[in-house]
């Protein structure tokens, strides 16, 4: 309710002051994220119990074996974006090796971490880091420390968020799926409410707005955390690692609320209608993996020491997924001109 832009600049600007006055930001956005996180498994595991439905589970499993089925009439830029940001998607990925560092796991011990200018101690940040050196001891110890952080992607980017994404998706179809206000409108999400307080009581659709409220909030705080860490790497790491007058926080927090700056303008400007903004971004996600998934692949193949380098499975899904995103994005082009009005 209310005034729509004002609420979303609102949540633009409390995601920047979390994260400007957290004394280090990997454990600001750690603390925020496993509480809304929690609150979202509970509400979907909760809201799956209480509507259950056994032929709707049925038209899933069929609808998980129709391998290559598309519907008439769907935009490009859908797919793309769906498949971008499933599972955190797109750039979200990249910056889980800048987490571990901050975190302190393995030679992330020794690199520094990015803390706030406002309530954070200075630490010494080592842009390139350190390589340790091929004995066939420390190339054991990381293969092990390796398979805990794929353990650790096993169960939070795909088992958690598969889950998570199928029972919402049956939520959808079990309360609006068919209706007339779904086509191209975020107004379906808006409406299970009313569905569920039908079917449940009007306690879950308050329960239920609040956890669609946590998943696009946390969504929000992710996003702009690791566009502003990613970017400000890449700055700081190609021109600013030798300057002194420049520390890794100091290009993080500009970054940041440059990002911000420009998200209150495109709202102050009108442009805020959810779904056109979610696609944009969405496509635009899914370029950035085909672009980074060959960037991957150059720099496992080409950097690493050949011990530490990707085995073949790895090597393939590169390659995989350089051919898939790959060719969505060039389609996605190739539509822009019809879609544009110019052909």
């Amino acid at each position: 309710g209310g005034n729509v832009t004002m609420w979303a600049i609102i949540g633009l600007l409390a995601c920047g002051a979390a994260l400007t006055l957290g004394p280090v930001v990997y454990n600001t956005m750690e603390k925020v994220q496993t509480f809304l996180v929690l609150l979202i498994v509970f509400v979907v595991v909760l809201g799956t119990i209480l509507t259950f439905n056994a032929s709707s589970w049925a038209a899933f499993a069929q609808g998980a074996v129709s391998f290559g089925y598309m519907p008439e009439g769907i935009d490009m830029a859908f797919i793309l974006g769906a498949i971008a940001y499933a599972g955190v998607g797109g750039a979200g990925n990249l910056a889980q090796s800048s987490f571990i560092r901050d975190r302190g796991y393995a030679m992330g011990k020794y690199i520094g971490r990015v803390v706030s200018p406002i309530t954070g101690k200075p630490e010494e940040f080592r842009a390139t880091g350190y390589l340790f050196p091929m004995t066939e001891e420390n190339v054991d110890r990381y293969k092990k420390w390796f398979s805990a952080a794929n353990l650790e992607q096993f169960w939070v980017f795909f088992v958690i968020s598969l889950a998570t994404i199928v029972l919402v998706s049956m939520f959808a179809y079990n309360t609006v799926y068919g209706a007339d206000f779904v086509a191209n409108t975020m107004d379906f999400i808006y409406q299970e409410g009313f569905v569920f307080e039908a079917m449940i009581g009007s306690w879950f659709r308050v329960l239920f707005w609040i956890m669609i409220g946590a998943c696009l909030f946390s969504t929000e705080l992710g996003v702009l955390e690791m566009s502003a860490r990613l970017t400000s790497e890449i700055i700081y790491t190609q021109w600013l690692r030798d300057n002194p007058a420049w520390r890794l926080d100091k290009v993080f927090f500009l970054v940041l609320w440059f990002v911000i700056a420009c998200g209150v303008l495109i709202l102050g400007l009108g442009l805020n209608q959810p779904l056109i903004l979610l696609v944009i971004g969405a496509a635009l996600n899914g370029i950035v993996m085909f672009l980074y998934s060959a960037h991957l692949l150059w720099l496992n193949t080409r950097v690493l020491p050949r011990p530490l380098g990707p085995g073949l499975v790895r090597f393939l899904i590169l390659c995989w997924a350089i051919a898939f995103f790959g060719y969505f994005s060039l389609k996605l082009i190739a539509d822009l001109p019809a879609k544009l009005g110019i052909v």
